[in-house]
């Protein structure tokens, strides 16, 4: 199943049959009553459904987040339900907002109940009347117009959930398999993007929340007109670079069991590319995001243990492990790869950040890759990469 979807994207013939079939029901069907009152609706539940999402949102985290109600911090426990590795603020959202948004969409439903079942439905009879008598071809015009609507609203809907599962669920398949998707990224562009990205949603942690606000736990002194590090002091001294306590060395050094891994999982692949996306799926499916070290580690503690070894064994780490295990992975398979530290935007703010770059041979180019940002996305060889990540230096290359 994975071969099939590296092959071929299923997304687009998705979003299309949501698309077309209420379409092409329209015009098989003899149009009815229920039909424009149905039709009518779905222009009036998107209006709602933006509106619930809205409420359910700033409700979550004025109830929630802000602390305001000490008394609903028991029921905030139900956050201990889902996975550590998810920050706390996202497991409030993702327990808490859909249960306020069906609570919202009900008390909407008591309110508009007599507008949806009296004034629409007698608008529905109006209008039957009137396209019954139209000449034919204006006819079917208006049975695929009426019908638009509610192939719109099922469109959004599964994009919007297919976007919501590419951040609460990550997986590196669905993240390509949406990227590459055009239909996808025009209604992502177009309709949910800039909803995302209102003033008001901006305020909610929608796509990585503190998960990289965190980020900034890359502590590091590097002179600001600096190319590229380790480098050399004005008396041609080289600058041994620390990493969280440990030397750039240390943290990308590898064992028996992360070459051997790291080989049998290319060792069906015939292409360099292949190859090191097969190692940025690997590190961004199955090391998670370790958020008691980012608080350490954020406020200089350099007791806990760093690097690709320590990554690989627990399992977790943060960014800087998450980039040097990729170096030692992409060194057992025999390819070329450098160690990148820069500042990167979380969606929230800008923090200091680690991630790689990886020879592709076959292209002649060195291309980006953030195993740490995948959770929220697609991040290898991403053509927007630079919108999110800036001041990129060459900590390493090997």
């Amino acid at each position: 199943m994975e071969n099939f979807l590296n092959e071929y994207n299923i997304i687009t013939p998705i979003i299309l049959t949501f698309l077309f079939i209420p379409l092409i029901l329209g015009l098989i069907l003899k149009i009815k009553k229920a039909n424009i009152w149905f039709s009518l609706l779905s222009v009036f539940r998107l209006f709602k459904f933006a509106l619930s999402a809205y409420i359910s949102f700033h409700l979550t985290r004025y109830l929630f987040i802000t602390n305001k109600f000490p008394n609903l911090q028991n029921i905030k426990e139900l956050t201990n339900l889902l996975p550590s590795s998810l920050n706390p603020d996202i497991k409030t959202y993702v327990i808490f907002t859909p249960v306020l948004f069906l609570l919202v969409i009900f008390v909407l439903k008591i309110i508009f109940y007599k507008f949806e079942n009296i004034y629409l439905f007698n608008l529905s009879d109006i209008l039957l009347e009137k396209i019954e008598a139209m000449w034919k071809p204006l006819n079917y015009t208006l049975r695929l117009l009426l019908n638009l609507p509610n192939s719109l609203l099922n469109v959004f809907m599964i994009c919007l959930f297919l976007n919501v599962m590419s951040i609460y669920l990550p997986s590196p398949i669905l993240s390509d398999q949406l990227e590459q998707s055009n239909a996808f990224n025009m209604v992502n562009s177009q309709a949910i993007e800039p909803i995302l990205n209102s003033r008001y949603i901006q305020k909610v942690p929608v796509l990585f929340n503190n998960t990289l606000a965190e980020a900034d736990i890359l502590q590091l002194n590097i002179p600001r007109n600096a190319n590229s590090l380790p480098g050399k002091n004005n008396r041609g001294i080289r600058i041994i670079w620390y990493f969280n306590g440990v030397t750039l060395e240390d943290a990308i050094k590898s064992n028996d069991d992360i070459d051997s891994y790291a080989q049998n999982l290319v060792k069906t692949l015939t292409t360099s590319r292949k190859k090191a996306k097969a190692l940025y799926r690997w590190i961004g499916s199955n090391i998670k995001y370790d958020y008691e070290k980012a608080e350490l580690v954020s406020n200089k503690d350099t007791s806990a243990s760093s690097g690709a070894i320590e990554a690989f064994t627990t399992r977790k780490g943060i960014c800087f492990d998450m980039s040097a295990l990729y170096v030692a992975m992409c060194r057992a398979a025999g390819l070329k790869v450098r160690l990148i530290v820069g500042t990167a935007n979380s969606g929230v703010s800008w923090g200091e950040h680690s991630w790689n770059q990886v020879y592709i041979p076959e292209e002649n180019k060195w291309v980006n890759v953030d195993t740490t940002f995948s959770i929220g996305g697609n991040y290898f060889d991403r053509m927007d990469f630079d919108t999110d990540h800036k001041t990129a230096k060459v900590a390493g290359e090997w």
